[in-house]
């Protein structure tokens, strides 16, 4: 596995983490539909392409395959649901962020998948608390 492979590994771990904690499902954040845990995909608001946003926790949430897939991220539904949830101008913000070209250093990239191991792994034990 490459340094990217292993990034996006580790934080779809990491989002499926904070989405679902220890539940075996939860509802798609741009239709609010339940789905269980190994039907839900993470989807990117801002596409992967733009590396700056690929791993921002803000860009990313669980969706099911209806709205990450065939409605292809179900744009305005995620606009407002990213809205609700950290303030209006919060989609906005990250669209204009997706405008800056930006490349990170392969040692930007490490250190981030240090970061997204570590806290994955603190996360499990707080799961293997409960």
């Amino acid at each position: 596995m490459n340094l990217i492979q292993q990034l996006d590994h580790h934080f779809r771990i990491a989002i499926r983490h904070r989405d679902l904690g220890n539940n075996s499902g939860a509802m798609c954040f741009t239709c609010c539909k339940w789905t269980p845990a190994h039907a839900l995909q993470v989807g990117h608001f801002v596409g992967r392409t733009h590396n700056k946003l690929r791993w921002d926790f803000v860009n990313c949430h669980l969706q099911c395959n209806h709205c990450n897939v065939v409605r292809h991220g179900n744009l305005d539904a995620y606009e407002k649901a990213l809205d609700a949830k950290y303030g209006n101008g919060t989609a906005e913000m990250l669209k204009l962020e997706s405008r800056f070209t930006f490349k990170m250093t392969k040692p930007e990239k490490q250190e981030l998948l240090l970061k997204l191991k570590e806290r994955n792994k603190q996360n499990k034990r707080l799961i293997d608390l409960l």
